[in-house]
């Protein structure tokens, strides 16, 4: 079994001690199960998501934008493998709030607008993530395959059929 990365954190079981997929894996049992036997709530604000795939450069990606946006991202605690079984754990805290998913219908015009306005800036951060190169490695950066890439602009008009994703006055306009 390789630990690609590990951390120290009080857990629901023990106290300060290294996360190793037994670990991980005795979490899970006395854990909730919260997507599908994917996304385990641990306790104590922590989640672990687990499978075959589930890849450690999600951690990698969340870590990214933590540390180079204001999107709330989760706290990655650890990411590990087991090579036995070609899984891969990442335990990582919990947000607060709701599922969008359950959410927006439940909204009215007005909090939609909302909404709207916060995925704006959130693709407004996001797009500053590209002059990072790819997985923040400015250093191994290839130019995008020009017939592979996306012009949309967030709040211009229909560019290339992709409808508008926010309001026509945005000051944001990434290119992809």
């Amino acid at each position: 079994m390789r630990e690609c990365s590990s951390a120290s954190i009080t857990s629901p079981s023990s106290q300060l001690s290294e996360w190793t997929v037994e670990r991980v894996k005795l979490e899970i049992s006395r854990g909730s199960v919260i997507d599908y036997g994917k996304v385990v709530d641990i306790g104590n604000g922590l989640l672990v998501k687990y499978g075959t795939r589930i890849n450690s450069r999600e951690a990698e990606a969340t870590k990214l934008v933590a540390t180079h946006t204001l999107v709330p991202v989760p706290k990655i605690i650890a990411t590990l493998y087991d090579e036995t079984e070609s899984v891969t754990y990442i335990v990582q805290t919990k947000l607060p709030g709701r599922s969008p998913a359950l959410l927006l219908p439940t909204l009215n015009p007005d909090q939609q607008a909302i909404i709207e306005q916060e995925l704006k800036e959130i693709f407004c951060q996001f797009s500053t993530l590209d002059t990072l190169g790819p997985m923040g490695r400015k250093a191994f950066s290839v130019p995008p395959v020009p017939s592979l890439r996306r012009s949309w602009r967030m709040g211009g008009g229909d560019v290339d059929g992709i409808p508008p994703l926010a309001h026509q006055d945005s000051q944001c306009r990434p290119q992809f």
